[in-house]
């Protein structure tokens, strides 16, 4: 008996200090097998200055990653200093390497394209068969940077549930299923947008290739495919279809300053060049907004690039009529255009959309055209043209018909041709208004009622902006032939006035 115990008590002490052999010897192995693991990936020598290990938590620190450039001396293609990976156990024969979080701190990526062609990216992924599903539940990566021939582009991210099986083919392909999400995005200094994408790929030399993919994000669900060339300037072309929302596309990528709004479906194309990504497709939904108007429908072609936002033919229903228009936003300190025709348009909406007025009660109908052109985020500076037709509207408001043709210069405003009718009065209105509201306008009027005109008066004026203004109590029926002085808040009249 005392023999067997003293046998047990030897393979005991012998498996305890072969483990702790192992144990010292980890960090050691580890290091040296994640060279030659990354060295067959990436096809280049791999070295890791140390290994880490911590038993509660379970947590691995690679320290000192670094893949060798294309030739002896070249810069690193790729380094890292410090890498924090959290295992979560699994069983070896499922093939699946699940990590409860992986971070990745300050990676540099450089890349140089040679002048007579070509790049240094390394050919990864080999030709071996099968492969080994990856998931990370978080995949951070901290103060990153791609080195593009001297040009540096930063590199943050924050994804969760990264899943992907990647495995070798024919030539030296790799291919397979990433996923995650939602993780986070930014364009520029736009705000985050949390999207999630997955993807079926293959990665042959430095050429990805998107086979099918779908990408999600609060109110936007986008398939897309196509090619993406790595390189010191990437270059790519992917197809896009699917549902979005404006209002998140407009906060996030456009930022147009107009407030957008809308459910919409967008067939189009996006082009990667460098740091630069280009947009352009169909768009058509409903429901929509547009710098506060509510737009009922809405269909047309929209491009986004490095000169800015693009609506073309945009055909819309808005302001109880329809219009074609066309609208650049350029980025920054720049001017905004908008072009349209418009067809049956309410006019007091309309003007109260253009010049910010309050309340007319006027039941009219606008047909015409408009061209404007402001400084982004200075609407007062306004340039451009206004030609209307007006067409009285009976729904219960004042009617008003005739012609409305207008310009402005840099916020100077000239009223060419106002001619304007009611039942009860007509009146014609010619002259200037300054950018401080000052008026000098040639005005002619004649009224069948003044206490009817009396009270359009009242109208217009709180419509400007003066809130206590009232009547002045004037009846009967007359003429007035002179100008309209003073400033759109407070006029002044000055003429001859014959009546009864």
């Amino acid at each position: 008996m005392a023999r067997k115990r003293w046998l047990r008590l030897s393979v005991l002490l012998g498996l305890a200090a072969l483990a702790g052999l192992l144990l010292l010897r980890l960090p050691q192995l580890s290091a040296r097998n994640l060279e030659r693991s990354l060295g067959a990936f990436f096809q280049r020598q791999v070295t890791v200055r140390e290994v880490r290990w911590r038993l509660w938590p379970l947590e691995a620190e690679v320290l000192g990653l670094s893949v060798a450039g294309e030739k002896p001396g070249a810069p690193p293609f790729l380094e890292v200093p410090r890498i924090v990976a959290a295992p979560a156990l699994q069983p070896l024969w499922l093939q699946r390497i699940v990590l409860a979080r992986l971070r990745i701190e300050a990676p540099r990526i450089r890349v140089h394209a040679y002048a007579d062609g070509g790049d240094d990216i390394p050919k990864i992924g080999g030709g071996a068969p099968g492969g080994f599903e990856l998931r990370v539940r978080r995949l951070v990566i901290e103060d990153g940077a791609f080195q593009l021939d001297h040009r540096r582009v930063p590199l943050e991210v924050d994804l969760p549930d990264f899943r992907g099986r990647l495995a070798g083919r024919a030539a030296g392909a790799l291919g397979g299923r990433l996923s995650f999400g939602p993780g986070r995005l930014r364009f520029g200094d736009s705000p985050e947008l949390h999207f999630g994408t997955e993807m079926e790929m293959r990665l042959d030399g430095s050429l990805l290739t998107v086979e099918t993919a779908r990408l999600r994000a609060p109110k936007l669900d986008l398939e897309y495919e196509g090619q993406l060339q790595i390189a010191s300037r990437p270059r790519g072309e992917f197809s896009l279809k699917g549902a979005l929302d404006l209002e998140q596309l407009d906060r996030h990528v456009m930022r147009t300053d107009f407030g957008i709004k809308g459910q919409a479906r967008f067939s189009g194309r996006a082009w990667v060049d460098g740091s630069q990504l280009r947009l352009q497709g169909g768009l058509e939904g409903s429901q929509g907004e547009f710098d506060g108007v509510a737009v009922s429908r809405f269909k047309g072609q929209v491009a986004w690039d490095e000169r800015g936002v693009h609506l073309r033919e945009l055909d819309v229903s808005a302001l109880g009529g329809s219009g074609l228009f066309a609208v650049e936003v350029p980025p920054g300190k720049s001017v905004a255009t908008l072009n349209a025709k418009i067809a049956a348009v309410d006019t007091e909406r309309a003007l109260r959309w253009i010049f910010a007025l309050g309340p007319l009660d006027l039941g009219s109908a606008s047909t015409g055209e408009v061209a404007l052109a402001w400084p982004r985020g200075r609407f007062r500076e306004l340039s451009g043209r206004i030609a209307l037709e007006l067409a009285a509207q009976t729904d219960g408001r004042t009617p008003l018909w005739g012609r409305f043709a207008w310009r402005a210069e840099k916020g100077v405003q000239f009223v060419e041709q106002a001619d304007l009718n009611t039942s009860e009065s007509g009146a014609h209105l010619q002259g200037r208004i300054a950018l401080d509201s000052g008026t000098d306008l040639a005005l002619d009027a004649e009224t069948r009622d003044l206490a009817a005109s009396d009270d359009l008066l009242k109208r217009l004026r709180r419509a400007l902006g003066v809130l206590d203004a009232e009547r002045v109590g004037l009846s009967g029926r007359g003429g007035f032939h002179g100008r309209w002085l003073g400033s759109l808040q407070s006029p002044v009249f000055e003429g001859r006035f014959q009546g009864e």
